[in-house]
């Protein structure tokens, strides 16, 4: 039988690449394996519910503050690229969320009016069999046995951000990676989200092996929730398929539509400003009140939109944006599959998203005409 996570091995982890950093050949290489050791540290304080001193975790990770400026630089350097990326097809992300949004509000609202909500906990047997025949399915039990038999799905306390179901951390050194879910239990919820994370684990360790490929993918492009959310697609349909649970795998997966639609609403929002709130980051200093003033004229209802950015946890523009182009990537590489992940797989690092779409011919109407058809699946 399979156990969560061996703790120990998340302090050796810690150790190890402590160490690695100091043979660290380049930026590129001390960037990601520092940024891997504080989401590591993070994640030890959230799986035992402790608390490590602030300035031991800090030496540990940057030694001084010469190497802190370095690395803060590098990230700073990927940041601008990310944003010259963004200002390039801000525009064309606008009207492609836009249309949207327009065509499936009232389409997914109606399915939602129409479910009934049932979650319940399967017995830990069921719950990763079921897991296991959909890994097999799709190939890749070889991975999941790995992250089973090694202990490396672990079950968090708390996460940093409430929007948060599960993470994954991969050092692109060494390849140590590990799965995070939130509030883990043995369900149909907790099934996507780790359908989700295991994405992320093809997705990096499928990756082009060059350090500095990984962290332009990393921190700078918009693709990389595309397999996450793909993995969460194809579960769904490998559970409708094969009969297993069908009420609360409908249920389940309503859900997270639901939460990646207000994903895109967020995205389309940050879409509306002009480009000077990004530059130090301006957009994060604004609050609810004068970001819904801003935008508010864009939508129909201002009081809806006003009440939606007021009890939103955070606005953040990689977020939200690999987010709304993993759930409009995934949803294209889902329905025509071979030529569009080949295609995708060779350029996902540094894909220029609008040419991309554009090239292919997968335009808003096509991702409403395969979003309709997933939401038929989800009707009683």
């Amino acid at each position: 039988m399979v156990d969560l996570g061996d703790k120990r091995k998340l302090v050796h982890f810690l150790i190890s690449s402590c160490e690695l950093l100091n043979k660290c050949k380049n930026e590129d290489e001390k960037v990601a394996v520092s940024n891997y050791i504080a989401n590591l540290y993070y994640s030890i304080e959230s799986v035992l519910n402790i608390k490590f001193i602030e300035k031991k975790k800090n030496n540990n990770i940057f030694g001084n503050r010469r190497n802190y400026r370095k690395i803060t630089k590098k990230l700073d350097c990927y940041y601008y690229n990310m944003l010259d990326s963004f200002f390039q097809f801000k525009s064309f992300s606008k009207d492609y969320f836009q249309q949207i949004l327009v065509e499936v509000e009232n389409d997914l609202q109606s399915v939602n009016d129409g479910i009934y909500y049932t979650f319940s906990n399967l017995s830990k047997d069921d719950f990763f069999d079921i897991f296991y025949q959909f890994m097999r399915f799709i190939h890749l039990d070889k991975l999941l046995d790995y992250y089973w038999n090694n202990n490396l799905i672990y079950s968090v306390f708390y996460s940093n951000n409430q929007n948060d179901l599960g993470y994954t951390l991969f050092n692109p050194i060494n390849k140590e990676s590990s799965i995070y879910i939130t509030d883990f239990s043995y369900s149909i919820h907790s099934l996507f989200v780790l359908a989700h994370e295991f994405g992320h684990i093809y997705d990096f360790s499928s990756l082009d092996q060059n350090i500095t490929i990984f962290n332009q993918y990393y921190y700078q492009s918009f693709s990389d929730e595309t397999y996450s959310i793909l993995f969460e697609r194809l579960l769904f349909r490998y559970m409708l398929n094969n009969n297993i649970h069908v009420e609360e795998c409908r249920d389940n997966y309503l859900s997270m539509l639901l939460n990646r639609h207000d994903l895109l609403l967020r995205a389309y929002i940050l879409s509306l400003l002009d480009n000077n709130y990004y530059l130090n980051d301006n957009y994060l200093s604004l609050s609810r009140s004068e970001l819904a003033n801003i935008v508010k004229d864009h939508f129909v209802t201002e009081s809806d939109i006003t009440d939606f950015i007021i009890h939103t946890y955070a606005f953040d523009l990689r977020s939200e944006y690999t987010y709304a182009f993993g759930d409009i990537l995934s949803i294209f590489l889902k329905n025509q599959y071979d030529d569009l992940v080949y295609d995708f797989n060779m350029k996902r690092a540094n894909l220029d998203i609008q040419k991309y779409l554009v090239d292919n011919r997968l335009g808003p109407t096509e991702y409403i005409k395969y979003y309709k058809d997933e939401l038929k699946l989800i009707k009683k």
